[in-house]
């Protein structure tokens, strides 16, 4: 009796190892193939962003000249319909902040990667003719945080963001690093939003989007991701028409 209950035990154990084994490898496999898509995406928003800047190198000395020839008129009406038809035509589209004074900020985030992902979204966002305002007045460095993680992260956050605010003629998002006097580092991504959540937390559930599109899944992986560090948190919060997330890194 005894040698048959130590055999069930060893059979037992056997089976339970060689369970918890495979779902593990097949843990590690989702995790595996969610992070080669999110480098995909991150890939081709970098790629996009190249071909943009190759672009209008391409046809910037092209564009000079138009805008000369039009000055050459000494026709104030004739230059500024010139000038509005080169801005539609390369769509251009000008807002009331400074674009290129918010992207000269980007100069204090110190990692590579996500300076790059910030870059491809703020150049997507304003293309899509939302108004962009972005806040970086430290230097960014060394953050608490895995840097593939960090770009995951932070593209779910922005893509959902343009994705809710080029839903309005109005849209507008906001992107703030804020460091307190600890070092410990904030980081905002705000966008319009009119819409109402009778419970935030719905939003991470794998299956709830605002438009039937992928924020409940992105958001519930964003959520995942962070869990792994007991440093860095997520907050939440629809306040004056923005929804607004914070990644709170705590050193």
């Amino acid at each position: 009796m005894l040698t048959f209950f130590l055999l069930l035990i060893f059979v037992l154990t056997k089976y339970l190892g060689n369970t918890v084994n495979a779902i593990n490898t097949e843990e590690i496999q989702r995790l595996k193939d969610q992070q080669l898509l999110q480098m995909e995406r991150y890939v081709n928003q970098i790629e996009n962003t190249y071909d943009q800047l190759r672009y209008f190198r391409h046809d910037f000395k092209n564009i000079l000249i138009s805008m000369d020839e039009s000055i050459k008129t000494n026709d104030i009406e004739i230059v500024r319909e010139n000038y509005d038809k080169i801005l539609k035509s390369q769509n251009i589209i000008m807002h009331s902040n400074n674009i290129a004074m918010s992207f000269s900020k980007l100069n204090n985030i110190k990692n590579m990667p996500v300076k790059s992902i910030l870059y491809a979204h703020l150049v997507s966002a304003s293309q899509k003719g939302i108004d962009v305002n972005l806040e970086i007045e430290d230097s960014i460095i060394n953050e608490p945080i895995d840097t593939f993680d960090y770009v995951r992260v932070l593209s779910v956050l922005l893509d959902n963001a343009i994705e809710e605010a080029e839903e309005y003629s109005n849209g507008a998002m906001n992107v703030y690093f804020i460091k307190d006097s600890s070092n410990n580092l904030t980081v905002i991504v705000e966008n319009t939003f009119y819409g109402k959540y009778s419970n935030i937390s719905e939003l991470f559930q794998t299956s709830m989007s605002s438009k039937g599109h992928n924020r409940g899944l992105g958001l519930a992986s964003v959520e995942i991701i962070l869990n792994k560090y007991r440093n860095i948190s997520l907050e939440t919060e629809i306040k004056n028409d923005l929804f607004i997330q914070k990644i709170i890194m705590k050193w």
